[in-house]
């Protein structure tokens, strides 16, 4: 307000208005409060020149139909204010701090039919969510709250549910309705209906007094969409007819095998070699692979079939790159896929900061225009990501990927181990998580070990039988506590150099072939040193003659001694087995 000039032929908008409210019970004190509320939401409005939010423009849907099943893909054109998932909204210019909406992530719903309109996309007889994505930050659970006049009170609705605060995603295949009863298998040539809808949040939102009646509104679903219905119907049938005869010979999910030319590490993703680049590794020295072979769908880069019925034959290459203008860590860089065959390429449309699965498969760049300017149709998407390290993360399990154990016998399940126990007993090996006592230190995690794995991820593997050095005990179980690290607790830099973050995907394999037997140390694992074989400390290697392959030493007939001598004639022995680095 105050004195201001207007030139000829300006236009000054003057909005006047009254907040009221009147409460149904509770007197004048009652009414007073609603007025608040009222004054509240008005002056809302003016610091936002009475303008509307539209939240996070829906991304264009596109949905592939097979047999019995539908495929899913959506995209963010240029020309969509989340394009590139940037979507950025100021709700309060006034405020003078950062009050944003900001881009958060997708809700995929399934409507009862083609009459549920956007309005009752959270009343379950009306529609259903079959996917929400969330980016992968600690954002989970989103509640906004509404001002119920009837009740003079907030009520709390939940609007994103936690447990899926895993990355972005841009595919989803469905075989199965959300409506039916009994058997809820797709049927062929039925009509379904499908809505997405992008998300956007605002940490100020979040309520201060929830004795002020006015709404706080953190979760906001896009309002806009650009196609002729804010719904896509899609009716399940057999492909093979209208693709002249095709037939598809993969499935949603699966992925190309790949050859790992540079690089290391797992990107966040389950590992497994071919059994052909794992018989040149243990082959002879030098004992690796210089270009690994990952199997179908279990290599470093996630990169799945989103559509079976577009997938090219063909070689492709995929290469990290960074802007020669921009300095900094790996995590700036982008990725760029080539078909070596036809020279076509396409590049990241994101760092590989985060999680972020980008759908190649002919969608649109554009929203001037849905059928022109389109990516190659590949058929495919690539996730392609660090990973989370192991070590201080609450997100995606602190790293923790996977650990299966498999016999070739499976009638004889041989191998166990000592299981893990929580707490003041004498089984607590593993260390992870915050416990503590002070009347039993010696069996604290939390002195040590916390925020390296306060999830717990590494105390559960394989039922608590197998864990990373960085985390096992290292004092005695008994009373003083004495330090029974080894070397590599007791040395400072060793132990400096010994974090979890480094922990690999590793493939351990215990044979009867003994050309693939490792040579190996032999640590000293009684507690009293004074009862040790020469005095040894615990997890010093043992003083006693090294071994060959049959277990015997250079005192017992028979003894080989270019197994047994090898590295040293005493505290060696024979691994049964080998272990690959991933």
């Amino acid at each position: 307000a105050g004195p201001f000039t207007l030139e000829a032929g300006a236009v000054n908008t003057i909005t006047i208005g009254a907040p009221w409210a009147r409460a149904t019970q509770g007197g004048a004190l009652a009414s007073v409060a609603l007025l608040k509320g009222a004054d509240a939401k008005a002056q809302q409005l003016f610091n936002n020149c009475f303008s509307t939010l539209n939240g996070p423009d829906a991304p264009v849907l596109v949905i592939q139909e097979l047999d019995r099943e539908l495929i899913l893909t959506w995209s963010n054109p240029s020309g969509s204010n989340n394009y590139r998932e940037a979507y950025v909204e100021d709700y309060d210019n006034s405020s003078g701090g950062d009050s944003a909406y900001r881009f958060q992530g997708y809700q995929v719903f399934q409507l009862k039919d083609g009459t549920v309109g956007q309005t009752d996309l959270y009343d379950v007889d009306k529609a259903r969510l079959v996917l929400q994505c969330d980016l992968n930050d600690a954002v989970s659970q989103i509640v906004n709250y509404y001002n119920n006049t009837l009740l003079s009170a907030l009520e709390p609705k939940q609007r994103a549910w936690p447990d899926y605060n895993k990355g972005i995603v841009h595919s989803l295949n469905i075989t199965t309705d959300q409506f039916a009863t009994g058997d809820n298998r797709l049927i062929n040539h039925k009509t379904y209906y499908y809505a997405i809808v992008a998300y956007g949040y605002s940490p100020t939102q979040l309520p201060q007094d929830l004795n002020q009646l006015v709404d706080y509104l953190p979760f906001i679903p896009g309002r806009r969409f650009f196609t002729p219905t804010f719904y896509n119907a899609a009716i399940p049938h057999i492909s093979s007819p209208e693709a002249g005869g095709t037939e598809k010979h993969s499935s949603y999910g699966s992925g190309p095998r790949l050859k790992r030319i540079e690089g290391k590490g797992n990107g966040g993703n389950i590992l497994d070699i071919t059994d052909q680049t794992a018989a040149e590794i243990v082959a002879g020295p030098a004992y690796r692979s210089l270009h690994p072979l990952y199997e179908n769908g279990r290599g470093p880069i996630s990169i799945k079939i989103v559509d079976p019925l577009n997938v090219p034959a063909g070689s492709f290459s995929i290469t990290l790159y960074t802007n020669p203008k921009v300095t900094g860590n790996i995590d700036s860089s982008r990725w760029q896929l080539k078909n070596l065959g036809t020279g076509d390429t396409v590049n990241s449309e994101t760092t590989i900061k985060l999680p972020n699965e980008q759908i190649i498969n002919g969608q649109a760049k554009k929203l001037s225009s849905l059928t022109n300017n389109l990516m190659p149709k590949w058929g495919i998407s690539v996730n392609a990501t660090l990973g989370v390290e192991p070590g201080g993360s609450t997100f995606f399990n602190n790293g923790f990927l996977e650990a299966t154990m498999s016999f070739s016998d499976v009638s004889l399940n041989w191998l166990t181990g000592v299981a893990d126990a929580e707490g003041v007993n004498q089984n607590n090996w593993i260390r992870s998580g915050a416990f503590k006592d002070p009347l039993n230190p010696q069996y604290d995690d939390y002195s040590i070990y916390n925020g390296t794995d306060d999830v717990q991820a590494y105390e559960k593997v394989l039922g608590g039988t197998w864990a990373p050095f960085r985390l096992s005990a290292y004092t005695m179980a008994g009373v003083g506590a004495a330090f029974r690290g080894g070397p590599v607790w007791n040395n400072s830099l060793l132990f400096t150099q010994n974090k979890l973050k480094n922990t690999a995907s590793v493939d351990v394999v215990l044979t009867a072939d003994r050309t693939k037997w490792t040579r190996c140390p032999v640590l000293e694992l009684q507690e009293e040193t004074a009862l040790a074989e020469g005095g040894v400390a615990k997890l010093l290697m043992r003083s006693a003659l090294s071994v060959d392959k049959a277990g015997r030493n250079s005192t017992q007939a028979g003894y080989n001694s270019t197994e047994g001598d090898l590295n040293g004639t005493t505290g060696m022995g024979w691994f049964p087995g080998y272990a690959i680095n991933l």
